[in-house]
């Protein structure tokens, strides 16, 4: 998040300017100097992973119900999944992101998760990114509604490959 504005086509009214430029400005900070949190004294806990996090979810609130022209590409919060990241940070953005797939039924984001669940060292980490998928998840069950864009034979595959090697591993 170098950029202190949004990718927006619609020019953004002045107090969602202002907001948007504290969040951006707070996430920038918190990666050049990061908050202690408070009780914080190893360095196995987590630094300013509460403001990350609280920032994070402000801007995908922002996004999802205060602002209709505002959207803040996947990537971003696919930044803070990162393993130089806060596990809780991790988790955050994961729990962000699996909103958004739902929301938004982006293929690539779904192959961006899929990667996540077959390639993540880090076991509380591809918990989190399943359990995101499973509280939020990117398909629905009604046949009379639209076909889904993830509805596609490379998926099936996918899944099928992912449930059958994959997963037993991850117990």
């Amino acid at each position: 998040m170098k950029e202190n504005a949004p990718p927006a086509e619609v020019p953004l009214d002045e107090q969602l300017r202002k907001i948007l430029e504290e969040v951006v400005t707070t996430l920038n900070l918190e990666q050049i100097l990061p908050s202690r949190a408070a009780g914080a004294n190893s360095a196995s806990d987590s630094c300013g992973s509460g403001v990350t996090r609280a920032a994070l979810g402000l801007l995908s609130r922002l996004e999802r119900v205060g602002a209709s022209n505002l959207q803040v590409p996947w990537q971003i919060y696919a930044e803070y999944t990162r393993a130089s990241s806060a596990v809780e940070v991790r988790c955050a953005a994961l729990e962000l992101l699996a909103d958004a797939l739902e929301r938004t039924q982006l293929p690539d984001l779904l192959a961006w998760f899929l990667d996540v669940l077959d390639r993540e060292q880090h076991p509380s980490i591809r918990l989190a990114a399943l359990t995101a998928l499973i509280k939020r998840p990117p398909f629905t069950r009604h046949l009379t509604t639209q076909p889904s864009l993830l509805d596609t034979q490379e998926l099936s595959v996918r899944l099928s490959q992912l449930i059958q090697c994959a997963l037993p591993s991850f117990y």
